[in-house]
């Protein structure tokens, strides 16, 4: 059983009662109970849960999922993620194997992760903006602990997304436990220099 809701012309939701195995390109027949007659049937473009908003237009998302290139339709579905998606995750939302694209990073795993790559660019801008403001508020601290960056700028991500991203994060350097921008140093006044030695 299954409740239809209207997306856009010529586009449906169907909200099935029970979980169903479905993949992007299977077709489906709908049939109605009583009296038993066929009312029309369709292919599937999106197993996921994706949530329109009242002012976004769902044809054109549905349209890059009904017309779009293998790697077009992944790209999208990478780019809507919050924090990307695994490469298992993406092989189920698309049913194939996953193209390459120039709009997402494939990170090696385990677990392999895709990421879009102007969340990339973004995230860099965040950590470093993150370290910049604890290195102003605490000069004499060598360097933010690993947990509470990722509290500020990757907060409920998978906890190897920090570690990939600091790998190539450019100006940023991880020592331990530790995160700092490449340029800081611990600067003492000339009265801590005097208490120092």
């Amino acid at each position: 059983e299954a409740e239809l809701r209207r997306l856009a012309p010529g586009y449906a939701r169907l909200v099935l009662r029970e979980p169903c195995l479905l993949l992007p390109g299977d077709r489906f027949i709908i049939r109605r109970f009583s009296p038993v007659a066929t009312i029309g049937g369709g292919v599937v473009l999106d197993n996921g849960g994706y949530r329109y908003r009242r002012k976004e237009s769902a044809a054109a998302r549905l349209g890059v999922l009904a017309a779009g290139s293998p790697a077009e339709r992944a790209a999208l579905l990478v780019r809507e993620a919050r924090y990307g998606l695994s490469i298992a995750g993406l092989v189920a939302r698309t049913g194939a194997p996953v193209p390459p694209s120039d709009a997402f990073l494939v990170l090696e795993g385990p677990p392999a992760w895709a990421l879009d790559r102007a969340w990339i660019q973004a995230a860099f801008a965040r950590l470093s903006g993150a370290l910049d403001a604890f290195h102003r508020a605490n000069p004499l601290l060598p360097g933010m602990p690993k947990e509470e960056l990722r509290g500020k700028v990757l907060p409920d991500s998978p906890p190897f997304l920090l570690d990939a991203l600091l790998s190539r994060a450019p100006g940023v350097v991880s020592d331990g436990d530790t995160v700092r921008l490449a340029l800081h140093r611990v600067v003492l006044k000339q009265d801590e220099d005097r208490a120092l030695e």
